[in-house]
């Protein structure tokens, strides 16, 4: 009896250690803060925490849903052809993109679906490339 109580006492410390677990993992205010590390490579401001929390409790979204809103979102679709333009840029030109260059990919890759290689195709159909590369 007295090993049946001492296992006992394992399986349910066990289980409790489990079951807080899931519980931290699941966490929405934890799941909220990590999608937007992730994601964005920042804390959550206060809507954004209190806008997917509020969609994890009270729509069931989980840990998926958020992140897939996050890339969906302007900020992450700025960042992302940001990072685009100055990669081709770099790569191509051998320099920064100017804002007029900046603002023209960023338009071409957030409203017309552009990818990183048409960017880069594109600038080297450029008269700047032209003249380097002649």
């Amino acid at each position: 009896m007295k090993i049946f109580k001492h296992h006992k006492s394992v399986i349910c410390t066990l289980l409790f250690v489990f079951m807080a677990g899931i519980a931290f993992a699941q966490d929405p205010t934890i799941i909220v803060e990590n999608a937007y590390q992730d994601i964005l490579g920042r804390k959550a401001d206060k809507a954004g925490m209190r806008e997917f929390r509020s969609k994890i409790i009270d729509q069931g979204w989980t840990e998926k849903h958020v992140r897939n809103a996050l890339r969906q979102s302007p900020e992450f679709n700025q960042s992302s052809a940001d990072a685009i333009i100055k990669r081709a840029y770099e790569d191509i030109l051998g320099r920064e993109p100017d804002r007029n260059g900046k603002e023209l990919y960023r338009k071409k890759i957030t409203e017309h679906n552009w990818t990183e290689k048409q960017v880069r195709d594109n600038l080297r159909l450029s008269q700047e490339y032209k003249n380097k590369h002649n």
